[in-house]
């Protein structure tokens, strides 16, 4: 976990685990702004543990793979990249940051015995990454809000009971239309009084 302090970086050189499917909700607001996220790189791996006395005391940490300290290799691959930036003279731009990535700054993730694996994560891909890793969704995703969850508040519309991938009785239909009278979520549209941006801040 990095937290930034003037000019010198904290970290607690101990990996943090939360939501997996938050990167890749950023990943899919990146997409649908900019029509792209390849200025994003995700990695994950096996957490560190801490050694302890028999007080309870942390004395040390150690690194489940196998000596790959993955928060010194994403500090060295971020200011590779950084610097990769700094000295490229061209405005700044989406291009200039992709165009400036380190070699190492690709989705990649590692097992316990410290092996890197490189590939593309993804919200529902069936490939070794949600294996060793799988990325669990949350209840207003489960309701059908976009991977994006931008929608706060929203629209609503009349039942349509086609839209569930179950078959209601009559009794199931009863008791749905009694739970949300008003109607469901239309995450087809913005939410209630959603309006886009005026700006971003592009300068710090």
């Amino acid at each position: 976990m990095y937290r930034s302090c003037t000019r010198v970086l904290i970290t607690t050189r101990r990996a943090t685990f939360h939501d997996r499917h938050r990167d890749l909700t950023i990943r899919a607001r990146l997409q649908k702004a900019y029509g792209r996220s390849d200025n994003q790189v995700i990695w994950v791996g096996p957490p560190r543990q801490s050694n302890q006395n028999n007080q309870g005391n942390q004395t040390s940490q150690s690194n489940q793979t196998g000596g790959a300290d993955i928060t010194a290799l994403s500090v060295d691959t971020m200011n590779k990249w950084l610097d990769n930036i700094a000295a490229d003279p061209s405005p700044l731009s989406t291009e200039k940051v992709v165009r400036n990535k380190a070699a190492e700054a690709v989705d990649a993730y590692w097992d316990v015995s410290g092996k890197k694996f490189v590939e593309t994560a993804t919200f529902d891909g069936t490939g070794g990454f949600n294996k060793m890793y799988p990325v669990h969704s949350e209840p207003r995703l489960v309701a059908g809000a976009p991977l994006t969850n931008d929608v706060l508040k929203c629209q609503l519309k009349p039942i349509i009971y086609a839209d569930y991938r179950v078959t209601f009785n009559g009794a199931q239909k009863l008791r749905l239309a009694a739970i949300f009278p008003s109607g469901v979520c239309d995450f087809s549209k913005p939410g209630v009084e959603q309006v886009p941006l005026k700006g971003t801040y592009r300068r710090y």
